[in-house]
């Protein structure tokens, strides 16, 4: 469906590494190539052909995701004595008149920058008179305090408060400012976070486009019509798993390993409830606003629940010995008992 109403230069697309602050950029304003993939599919109210949320640049969740596997590659690297021999990779670059060299960017390097570009990149302020320190469009910030959805998109979409750097903070904590991490969690748990729901908003409220009802009909409505908004408002249930784990890592970390079970357990409340009256005895893709119905809804879907479960695996983790990675990896290296 995606692809049968995309146009021609939605399919030229070029994805690259930079290798100065270790990013990866692409995409293009005609096609949506991350998670957020809504395609307009309605001729009559024109977003035929049209994606709702192209994103293109580089995206906060997969810059998130690129440091965590970074960061593995690097350890690998380090270990001479091991059987990873790989150092790196090589970077096309661009030289003077033109002319272009292959670049050997180790994996320690490019770990290393990511780290020192990140919040530069992504961070917006919360006092303007720190703009200077960070890579902000003073005339396209919406809201302060928060990290960037997307870095290099045209139109100010960089700006918009989105759940997506929740999955940044889960897998790749070293990268966040924590002060900065604490504040930007608040005002997403304060506009993206339903008090009667179990997702995550996918869009500010406060945004001319948020839409939080999805009927996926057709309409006169650009906005909705034929699903348009898929990704405009309608709380997504996976989000909240990251959103969950990212507390753990900013919120929660000063509380004993007790406590924070406890209060990672009592933020799914809403979510047992769901399974108990699921006629599927499961967690939904997406609900409307505040937790509503969402009819086009997948009724139950894997991401849901697994996003979830790896919270909840975390949070017993440091209650249950047995549960944490030091104890699996003693046990998987410990000598068979003959």
């Amino acid at each position: 469906a995606i692809d049968s109403r995309m146009g021609h230069e939605g399919f030229n697309v070029s994805v690259a590494l930079n290798h100065q602050d270790g990013l990866v950029y692409g995409g293009n304003v005609h096609n949506c190539g991350t998670w957020m993939d809504k395609m307009g599919e309605s001729a009559r109210a024109r977003n035929e052909g049209r994606p709702a949320t192209p994103r293109c640049g580089a995206n906060v969740e997969i810059a998130g995701l690129l440091k965590s596997a970074v960061r593995w590659m690097a350890a690998l690297a380090d270990d001479l004595d091991g059987p990873f021999p790989y150092p790196g990779v090589q970077v096309e670059t661009s030289g003077d008149e033109g002319r272009r060299s292959l670049l050997t960017l180790s994996y320690r390097s490019w770990n290393d920058r990511l780290a020192k570009s990140f919040e530069r990149v992504f961070y917006v302020p919360v006092d303007k008179h720190d703009d200077a320190r960070y890579s902000v469009s003073k005339d396209h910030v919406q809201r302060r305090g928060i990290y960037k959805d997307t870095h290099g998109a045209p139109s100010g979409a960089d700006y918009e408060l989105r759940p997506n750097f929740v999955v940044a903070m889960a897998v790749a904590p070293e990268l966040f400012d924590k002060e900065h991490a604490r504040t930007a969690l608040e005002i997403a748990e304060r506009e993206l976070v339903s008090p009667s729901g179990i997702g995550m908003r996918t869009l500010d409220p406060a945004h001319p486009k948020y839409r939080p009802y999805y009927t996926n009909e057709d309409g006169d409505d650009e906005n909705t019509a034929g699903g348009f908004n898929y990704h405009q408002g309608p709380e997504w249930v996976w989000l909240y798993g990251y959103f969950l784990r990212a507390k753990q890592n900013f919120v929660w970390n000063d509380k004993s390993p007790e406590e924070r079970y406890r209060l990672t357990l009592s933020s799914v409340h809403r979510h047992l409830a769901h399974v108990n009256q699921s006629a599927w005895c499961g967690l939904t893709e997406l609900t409307n606003e505040n937790g509503a119905h969402c009819e086009p809804s997948c009724p139950v879907q894997a991401w849901s629940h697994a996003t979830l479960l790896d919270a909840l695996y975390d949070a017993a983790a440091g209650v249950c010995p047995v549960l944490s990675p030091s104890h699996q990896t003693a046990a998987t290296s410990a000598p068979e008992d003959k």
